[in-house]
């Protein structure tokens, strides 16, 4: 996998408040020297959907963010009373503790991403189900003429318009529930992002559909999870911390945690913490394998509902003609356009699960962040001595 430093990429926050978890200066050979696939598409990865307005709002969410702008000053609960064996490596450990929080803090960053991307595709899956709805409402209404027309030639019963009316009736009481739920949705993004809901609404307007063309990572460019997952980077450095304290020397900690599968600690502690993080792992590599499969089941889905909506469409079409020309009963027509109607729901349901399973690998593979390191200063932190 190409790494690169993450010192070279976006700050987490420009607004953020100096403090110790963010004043840590990284010796080169420092596992918190972050190494990463150096492509934008997995940092920022919602740039890869080719959606300039869902670009805004992520990164005006994260701006906005209190809570992604501002690293936390602290490193856990207060450890008064706990048994020092050297000042050198109770340091070593706070140390490793205050970068634990710089990747929580990572983390929440993701995780705000991930919620944005989500919420706005909800609310254009909102827009298009609308849509669809509105074009069945409309061929409704033509049925309804049709079904007219041929009462006052004396060629079907009056059942048959009012049949047309009752379908065009439940549409219309479906587009009004979908529009409440595109305005509870809408105000949610606009909340989550800090933008206008008004002028978001307006620029929501202007999205012609779903994203195409999205770039999805293969399953060979996954690379090593624990090389970029933040919620694991914390983990890993509060189990050097938990290492540190149980005694173990630094030389097998390091060892340890680059082949966590093979070594163990003694120390009850150390060993928890150790075993904690093993579960982790295994956990995030077979979350991604699973989101892998779900965008791949996804993406079938999407295409066999697409097929089947022009399945759909043809007919209708010809049952309609049918109908028309007296070869065929109004009823024929009314489970056409349902059958078109409920097909076309779905094929938006399928593209809105299809980008939340995309969205969801990226979050898997451990994208949605950055972190910016000081570039110089001394190494930090080492207290006293190891006397």
């Amino acid at each position: 996998m190409a790494v690169v430093v993450a010192a070279t990429s976006v700050p987490l926050a420009a607004r953020q408040t100096p403090g110790p978890a963010s004043a840590i200066a990284p010796v080169a050979s420092d596992d918190a020297v972050i190494r990463v696939d150096g492509t934008a598409w997995l940092r920022r990865w919602w740039t890869s959907l080719n959606d300039p307005l869902l670009i805004r709002l992520v990164d005006a969410g994260l701006a906005a963010d209190a809570a992604a702008a501002k690293a936390d000053d602290g490193h856990g609960p207060d450890k008064g009373g706990r048994k020092v064996f050297s000042r050198k490596r109770e340091g070593l450990a706070l140390a490793a503790e205050r970068k634990a929080d710089i990747y929580v803090q990572a983390q929440h960053q993701a995780k705000k991403a991930d919620q944005i991307a989500r919420a706005y595709f909800t609310v254009l899956a909102d827009q298009h189900r609308i849509a669809a709805l509105e074009e069945c409402s409309t061929s409704q209404k033509a049925n309804i003429q049709i079904a007219s027309s041929r009462f006052r030639a004396g060629q079907v019963p009056a059942y048959d318009a009012n049949l047309a009316r009752s379908q065009n009736a439940s549409t219309a009481a479906l587009i009004g529930d979908a529009e409440s739920g595109l305005a509870r949705n809408l105000t949610a993004l606009a909340e989550m992002t800090g933008v206008d809901a008004r002028s978001l609404r307006v620029d929501l307007s202007k999205v012609s559909g779903f994203p195409v063309d999205v770039y999805v990572p293969t399953a060979g460019q996954a690379g090593d999870i624990f090389a970029r997952r933040a919620d694991l980077l914390a983990l890993k450095q509060q189990t050097e911390a938990a290492l540190l304290r149980g005694g173990a020397l630094q030389a097998d900690i390091d060892a340890v945690l680059a082949d966590s599968a093979t070594h163990d600690v003694p120390n009850g502690t150390a060993a928890h913490a150790l075993a904690a993080y093993r579960r982790a792992l295994q956990g995030a590599q077979a979350e991604v394998t699973a989101a892998r499969e779900t965008v791949d089941a996804a993406q079938v889905r999407v295409k066999t509902l697409e097929s089947a909506v022009l399945s759909a469409q043809t007919a209708l079409g010809d049952t309609r003609l049918a109908y028309n020309s007296g070869l065929d009963r109004f009823v024929s027509v009314y489970v056409a356009e349902s059958a078109l109607l409920d097909v076309r729901q779905g094929l938006v349901l399928a593209q809105r699960t299809w980008i939340d399973a995309v969205i969801g690998y990226y979050s898997a593979l451990g994208g949605g962040w950055t972190l910016d390191y000081p570039q110089s200063g001394p190494a930090q932190p080492v207290v006293g001595s190891d006397e």
